[in-house]
């Protein structure tokens, strides 16, 4: 019995076994990775930084292609997204999607969106240009992503990727789009300064609902809080803070 099982051990393939096993957690999905969790900071520049949707802590992406999710005491939860350089992320404030830009900085240029709690990959789409931004909707049913371009914005079901209109009906360079509660309708802020409303039932520039502000303001936010919700845009410029009501421009 020894012999035959000197034998059978011997000739079995563990070199052809382990061959396959080591190729096969190169391309382990990402699904099956476990986060690392540790007070580690990024090891190379922060790009952006989220908050979750409770308050309670935020999401930080870097050109390391990480993601870390950081709490109150000081500990990351630390997520691989990519190996290329991670530019924007937005938080999904009704489940937990995260969406990622990420880019080469010559060719690729795509979307990546993940659900941080499983460490899923949902779904990924590349786009010609540099993203720009990617916000999710008020209650999580659009993604709206903007390009460096004219006619580059585009929205999204959030929850599958699939194209539900490319926006080419404000012919400007979109870098925020914004909507309330309600989510049947989108505010735009384009580099030129203009102010555009957008209906998310019809999909389409709501007419007569355009106005000019400040031309080329950076990390635009909308904000207001009680009867004044989302009445106001910030946005920076020179190093001065510019403050615009929404609504007039």
């Amino acid at each position: 019995m020894k012999n035959d099982f000197t034998t059978v051990f011997r000739s079995f393939p563990f070199k052809r076994i382990w061959k396959i096993l080591a190729a096969a957690s190169i391309v382990l999905p990402l699904s099956a990775q476990s986060p690392q969790i540790s007070t580690q900071p990024h090891t190379k520049a922060v790009t952006t930084i989220q908050p979750d949707s409770t308050g309670e802590a935020y999401f930080s992406a870097g050109e390391d292609g990480f993601v870390i999710k950081w709490s109150s005491d000081g500990m990351g939860e630390h997520y691989q997204i990519s190996d290329l350089r991670i530019t924007s992320i937005a938080v999904n404030p009704q489940n937990t999607q995260i969406a990622s830009s990420e880019t080469d900085g010559t060719s690729i240029h795509r979307l990546v969106v993940t659900d941080w709690a499983s460490a899923e990959k949902l779904y990924t789409k590349q786009f010609k240009e540099p993203v720009s931004s990617v916000t999710y909707s008020a209650k999580g049913k659009f993604l709206f992503v903007t390009t460096n371009t004219v006619n580059g914005a585009y929205i999204l079901n959030a929850s599958n990727g699939k194209l539900l209109k490319k926006i080419n009906d404000v012919p400007e360079r979109i870098s925020l789009i914004e909507t309330g509660d309600t989510e049947k309708s989108a505010i735009m802020y384009c580099s030129t300064g203009a102010i555009a409303y957008y209906d998310l039932t019809a999909m389409k520039a709501i007419d007569n609902a355009h106005f000019s502000t400040e031309p080329l303001l950076e990390q635009v936010r909308l904000f207001g809080s009680g009867k004044m919700k989302n009445r106001f845009l910030a946005g920076i410029k020179n190093n001065k803070v510019y403050v615009i009501d929404a609504v007039n421009g």
